[in-house]
């Protein structure tokens, strides 16, 4: 099997999120259930954040390194968009989950799918708890609330588009960090 396809790195994607999901559902979910205040879930929310940009930056930064290697021996088309696609692609269940959430909140469901939604969205957990309490219905969480909510869904996709555009631009943090030009 090829493994420089897009289908690859889509699949390859999903799973990296799908593991990351869990694993930041069950420091979220545990780390609130012993302190539940907005310092500590601020800190959660961080750590979150900096699990998520390294799985995903990691996996699209090595994709798009591989893949100029391909467009300069005229393999390959560059697309700079490849990188957006495969993380919308590879977000799809959680974006599945954010439309069912804003058909709830249109329709006026009276099921509460705010606790599924903060579940399967799990690397925003401690942001959309603090944004959508539990006590309240889908009906009572203002729209801005819902929508702030739903932009956190686009993060993934936008992460993965820049990380794959330094990998094909050939730039490396660690050359900028560890190895400075000394100058003669």
């Amino acid at each position: 099997m090829n493994r420089n396809t897009f289908s690859s790195f889509c699949s390859s994607m999903f799973i990296r999120l799908f593991m990351t999901d869990i694993g930041c559902f069950l420091l979220s979910f545990f780390i609130i259930s012993i302190s539940s205040n907005s310092l500590v879930r601020a800190l959660i929310q961080i750590i979150n954040i900096l699990i998520i940009t390294a799985v995903v930056y990691s996996l699209a930064r090595d994709r798009g390194t591989r893949d100029i290697v391909l467009i300069e021996s005229g393999h390959k088309k560059r697309s700079l968009l490849k990188g957006f696609w495969v993380g919308l692609i590879a977000t799809s269940p959680f974006l599945l989950s954010g439309i069912v959430l804003l058909v709830s909140r249109i329709f006026g469901v009276p099921a509460n799918f705010i606790g599924y939604y903060k579940m399967i969205n799990a690397f925003f957990f401690p942001f959309h708890y603090s944004v959508m309490p539990a006590d309240l219905t889908i009906m009572e969480i203002a729209w801005s609330d819902i929508l702030l909510s739903l932009s956190t869904l686009l993060v993934i996709p936008i992460l993965s588009m820049l990380s794959y555009w330094i990998g094909l631009s050939k730039f490396s943090f660690n050359e900028v960090v560890f190895y400075k030009k000394t100058k003669e």
